[in-house]
């Protein structure tokens, strides 16, 4: 829980490193970082106010057996500073008025310095909430009903129900890891910001504010059919920018295989020409030009045209013209049969 708290002195910390400020530096006694620092000793000294419960099971049903449905929630949030996570236990009856929250852990983490958008910040944070979960689940003795994992991101909610491939390296990586365990529809859900009480561990909130992350989101005291509901159909926005490099990829390869399946111009016009030996031979005579060095390639231009083409070029030239009237004739079976020899 005391990651929470921690939040803000990580800032801090993280501040005068960027500025190179060495320890024994004294603060300007009326800088922004003295006033931080001032209101960070002011805060650590309410924290002997917190108090956790040891036992997750709630007092109401210490001894009843069989114990009530158990599940399993976590909420995630990331600012420009931080990411923070929290996990709960929902315990619940039919005959109860409300449920019962236990609380387990919450994890903060600094971003990194590397500028990123704020929906990437909200995936990894979700990430980092789904692997937890699991070593939760895992090492709880209880029997978990279900699990859900909240957020206000519904940008990251929409990558999730998308496919993984669709997206570039770093959001399909994260949603393919998230989703192996998670159903992204039915396991993932959306809540507003201003009732994801995790907002107050990414933003690095206070002492007496963590006790509201203690006792965990009001929504989840009430049935589930109370609870905020998430969308059923949460569309990729078009201009987002982890689907816009993707889609430039197949419009790229989507002109190049239309050009690849395009009927080949022919190397000259025929109906230029008054005879078919003639267009034989001009044809030839281009043929012999690509048998040139590259090197001294002008000079050898002007003699190779006037030289008599060798009876293999006019044949190839004949062999040429005959592939393009069988293209104009039927150009589509053409192309089926285009790796078998005419002759």
């Amino acid at each position: 829980m005391l990651s929470g708290l921690l939040v803000r002195p990580k800032i801090l910390l993280q501040k005068l490193w960027q500025l190179n400020i060495d320890w024994d530096t004294p603060l300007n006694q009326k800088g922004e970082l003295c006033a931080m620092l001032n209101e960070i000793n002011k805060d650590l000294e309410e924290v002997d106010t917190i108090e956790i419960r040891r036992c997750m099971i709630p007092e109401a049903y210490i001894g009843v057996r069989p114990l009530p449905e158990v599940s399993l929630h976590g909420a995630s949030d990331a600012s420009e500073d931080a990411m923070g996570i929290g996990i709960w236990l929902r315990w619940s009856r039919p005959e109860d008025s409300e449920a019962h929250l236990s609380f387990v852990c919450a994890r903060a983490r600094l971003t990194p310095l590397k500028q990123t958008s704020i929906p990437r910040k909200e995936l990894q944070a979700i990430l980092l909430l789904s692997r937890l979960m699991l070593t939760v689940k895992n090492a709880l003795r209880y029997n978990i009903a279900y699990w859900k994992i909240w957020t206000d991101s519904m940008t990251a909610i929409s990558w999730l129900r998308g496919q993984s491939k669709a997206f570039r390296s770093y959001v399909a990586y994260r949603v393919g890891e998230i989703t192996t365990e998670f159903d992204p529809i039915k396991d993932i859900r959306h809540v507003s910001s201003d009732q994801n009480v995790i907002d107050l561990v990414s933003r690095g909130g206070k002492a007496i504010e963590m006790k509201k992350v203690i006792e965990g989101p009001e929504y989840l005291r009430l049935p589930p059919a109370s609870w905020p509901q998430t969308p059923t159909n949460v569309p990729v926005d078009p201009a987002d920018e982890e689907q816009k490099r993707f889609h430039v990829r197949n419009a790229k390869v989507l002109s190049l295989r239309v050009t690849a399946a395009s009927k080949p111009s022919p190397i000259v016009n025929p109906t230029n020409f008054s005879s078919w030996p003639r267009l034989k031979m001009v044809t030839a005579r281009v043929f012999s030009v690509r048998e040139l060095p590259k090197k001294q390639w002008m000079k050898q231009l002007t003699r190779q045209i006037s030289k008599w083409p060798s009876s293999k070029l006019i044949k190839e030239a004949e062999l040429y013209w005959i592939r393009q009237a069988q293209r104009e004739i039927d150009f589509q079976g053409f192309q089926c049969h285009e790796v078998r020899p005419i002759f």
